[in-house]
């Protein structure tokens, strides 16, 4: 048996919409999630990779390892993280004995086309809108990398993409999207997710905002990268307006407001943190003496499954959907019978 970590996020877009539109033009979940079950099945693991991962950013390249469609209808994934690597790809570790004066590297070179990293794991329920991240040893549930994945596969890959060739640069641009017989429209593809939400101090905080006196967070900063600054400078931007200082190195960047957020604050930072987040970043307001934290909301769950490995990283994905079928009703009793 192997604890497993299982945090829930609900779907708010998948497919191609009118811009500020909420429903799709074309596709939905159900549609996307089928055609890239097909598209696994035509292509090898390099050729899987949807996007070029932001420059300055955190977010590294992901190719789909595996995928499975369950009887009931739900989809699991098994996502490859690349990991970075030298010019000779080759993976670099420092001894922990070292001294700073001193300091003992070793590394671990691989074969010219294998692609050092590590496996995440995802269930996606079309019917419900909703996608999980199964997490097992390791912090990180590649839950913001898997965004970036979706989003360039419907962005480039399904069959409503109409693409042009351009042979006097030898490239192929996207210039719209389409149904089979249809015209082609001004499109946006957008997969965006959304932390499923217990009722309770989030709800706490709204009906309390006249009592906060201070709000609080924590949150990785890169300079040049907009994608990972967002949060930050979104959150100072409604506090502090332009009196801010520039950031230049990255950092961990711990900040407390004295300062009572209206309603509309308050909506603009939650909303800024669910699309933003990564890791243990996290807003938190005081009221008296306690501290609540936007981050201690998502609906998560522990749980013991009977899940083998492939080899020495890889758990088996059959077993995976298998485990997950099987003890689906007591997942889901544990975190969605009161959501947001």
């Amino acid at each position: 048996m192997v604890e497993v970590n299982i945090k829930f996020y609900n779907i708010e877009r998948c497919g191609y919409y009118k811009p500020r539109n909420i429903e799709p033009v074309l596709s939905n979940t159900e549609n996307v999630f089928s055609q890239l079950n097909l598209w696994a099945q035509q292509v090898n693991i390099q050729d899987s990779s949807t996007f070029d991962p932001p420059d300055n950013s955190t977010i590294n390249k992901s190719y789909l390892l595996k995928m499975i469609q369950s009887d009931s209808g739900d989809y699991y994934i098994t996502m490859w993280n690349a990991v970075p690597t030298t010019d000779a790809n080759a993976v670099a570790a420092v001894s922990a004995n070292s001294t700073h004066e001193q300091l003992e590297f070793q590394f671990q070179e691989f074969t010219e086309g294998y692609i050092p990293g590590f496996a995440t794991y995802f269930w996606i329920s079309p019917r419900n809108n909703r996608l999980a991240t199964i997490r097992f040893n390791r912090s990180n549930n590649g839950q913001q990398t898997f965004v970036h994945f979706m989003q360039g596969f419907i962005k480039r890959f399904t069959s409503y993409v109409v693409q042009v060739e351009d042979n006097s640069r030898n490239i192929v641009t996207v210039s719209g999207y389409e149904e089979i017989g249809e015209e082609k429209q001004k499109l946006v593809a957008r997969f965006k997710t959304k932390g499923l939400t217990k009722r309770g101090p989030i709800e706490f905080i709204r009906e309390n905002l006249a009592k906060v006196w201070k709000v609080k967070g924590r949150t990785l900063i890169i300079p040049g990268s907009e994608e990972r600054t967002s949060l930050l400078k979104q959150l100072i931007n409604i506090l502090a307006g332009e009196n801010r200082n520039e950031i230049n190195e990255q950092i961990t960047m711990k900040f407390e407001f004295p300062r009572t957020p209206s309603r509309e604050e308050f909506e603009a930072m939650y909303e800024n943190w669910t699309e933003n987040r990564e890791g243990n970043e996290d807003v938190g307001f005081s009221i008296g003496n306690n501290d609540y934290w936007f981050g201690h909301e998502i609906q998560k769950t522990d749980i013991k499954l009977d899940v083998g490995m492939d080899n020495a990283e890889v758990y088996s994905l059959e077993n995976i959907m298998t485990q997950v079928e099987r003890n689906k009703e007591k997942i889901v009793r544990n975190c969605i019978h009161e959501v947001s």
